[in-house]
């Protein structure tokens, strides 16, 4: 059976890990195409009017946001009932947003001044009316690890707004090809979900006790996530101007990619598989473990390995204009290294149902930040804001880590340490034999030493990782699954 035809009829975590990492790289390649073709077609005028708006939509989503999808897929058993009172929460959700946009939008358009942009807004409004009405299959693809469905849903959709919003560029000229082209997405993106899975759903309030706890906790979690996020680029902004904000802003997105594009859809593809054996302790700590064990695999190497590679990669990527983000990025991709091994804990605080956990975990992180920048604002440059960031991540990834460990008594912290160690101590070999050839290369041209340490870095890593997987006896944990997986590929092709 080819590779092809396992991926889309199997439901396993790793297929869907591997499925969503294809799903993420798509969406960045259409993202990068769209993003240079509609650059040269419209003006950074059309660019900024749309942006504005997408802001003000994200800041009332997410003060309305009820995490009913989250919710579905975590409860342990729903039936059609449920997922009609959630349809129905999401429904009146939407509403709420459209009706926040479409009574502001004069207002926001008078303080900003720019008459464009209450029509814009009202048309988002519309937007939002519209996306309350999809049937919610793809949450339902999730649920049921029907992993290739719900990819192919998110990549037509992605396609389909891109190929639209490109005509209409090309005819239009201006940034009502962007507006209207998001309003064709949403509503290609609710037809698909009927023709997908064409189940009318009843509006009905039925079981809303059994989503209003949660609700409210994954509101405040929501903001608190997006709270902590965004304060450490606005004290930037604040106290460094608009060209450093840049160079911090291209920082923080280079440095999350190791997360974004690897741990992110793995999480995705663990979460509903843990959110199912919650009656099961001992498959769910296998999972759980398992998961932690692979991004420790991926997260610590990689974010280790960006921060030693950022002086060769910025001059060789992004140009000499943008050197004065290697000492940026070198600290922010240490930060997203520690929150992407982390970032299995919120997860398994999802999987049990402890929003209210996570949500005060994350809103503590959101104040300690914003504390620590406003108490050392005099004293703070832009690099320096940057060590404050590593700073918190340190205390949040062991806040993160204790209060879900805390709470249950179906993983410890021995377990999560065993599963591991051995990414670590690699990570830190690597990173000596890394360090040694940029010292002792530093005549060499940047693409070439850049190649050289990545190239060193990934024997270097691989070699000692595996070196200490037989020393400790071949144990069961992320090296054997890799093993697995390689051997499956193999005999399979």
């Amino acid at each position: 059976m080819s590779l092809r035809k396992r991926l889309l009829g199997a439901r396993s975590i790793t297929s869907g890990a591997l499925l969503y990492v294809v799903m993420r790289w798509f969406d960045r390649a259409v993202g990068a195409i769209s993003t240079i073709v509609l650059a040269r077609l419209l003006t950074p005028d059309d660019f900024g009017l749309v942006a504005l708006a997408t802001v003000v939509i994200g800041l009332a989503s997410m003060m309305l946001d009820l995490g009913v999808p989250i919710r579905l897929v975590q409860m342990n058993e729903i039936d059609e009932t449920d997922i009609d009172t959630g349809w129905t929460i999401q429904l009146v959700e939407f509403l709420m947003i459209a009706g926040v946009l479409a009574a502001l939008a004069p207002s926001i358009s008078a303080f900003y001044g720019d008459p464009r942009l209450k029509l814009v807004l009202q048309i988002q409004a519309l937007s939002m009316c519209l996306a309350g009405l999809s049937n919610m299959s793809a949450v339902l693809f999730q649920r049921r690890r029907e992993y290739a469905r719900e990819v192919t849903f998110f990549m037509s959709r992605r396609m389909a707004t891109f190929l639209v919003t490109l005509a209409l560029a090309i005819y239009l000229r201006n940034y009502w090809a962007l507006i209207v082209g998001s309003l064709f997405g949403t509503l290609f993106g609710v037809a698909l979900s009927y023709w997908m899975s064409p189940t009318i759903r009843r509006p009905t309030f039925r079981r809303w006790r059994r989503f209003a706890s949660a609700s409210i906790w994954l509101t405040a979690w929501s903001m608190g996530r997006y709270a902590s996020e965004q304060v450490d680029k606005l004290f930037v902004g604040k106290i460094a101007g608009s060209s450093n904000l840049g160079a911090y802003t291209l920082a923080d997105q280079v440095a999350a990619m190791p997360s974004s594009e690897l741990l992110l859809p793995m999480n995705r593809a663990i979460f509903p598989a843990l959110s199912q054996k919650q009656h099961l302790p001992e498959e769910f700590r296998r999972i759980f473990l398992s998961g932690l064990g692979v991004q420790a695999m991926v997260a610590v190497p990689a974010s280790i390995g960006l921060a030693l590679v950022s002086p060769e990669a910025v001059r060789v990527l992004l140009g000499e204009k943008w050197l004065v983000a290697v000492p940026l990025l070198t600290v922010l991709a240490l930060s997203y290294g520690l929150s992407g091994v982390s970032s299995g804990f919120n997860y398994l605080l999802i999987a049990m149902g402890r929003f209210r956990d996570q949500a005060s975990v994350y809103w503590g992180n959101c104040l300690v930040l914003a504390g620590s920048l406003f108490a050392l604002s005099d004293r703070l440059d832009v690099n320096s804001v940057a060590l404050v960031r590593l700073v918190t991540s340190v205390l949040f990834s062991i806040a993160l880590i204790t209060v879900a460990l805390l709470g249950t008594n179906v993983v410890d912290f021995r377990a999560c340490l065993k599963a591991v160690w051995r990414s670590v101590v690699a990570a830190g070999i690597m990173a000596a034999c890394v360090a040694a050839i940029g010292m002792a290369g530093g005549s060499m041209h940047p693409a070439i030493l850049l190649v050289t340490k990545i190239l060193a870095g990934a024997l270097a890593y691989t070699g000692a990782l595996a070196l200490l997987w037989r020393l400790s006896g071949c144990p069961e944990g992320a090296e054997r699954w890799v093993l697995a997986l390689l051997r499956r590929s193999f005999s399979r092709a």
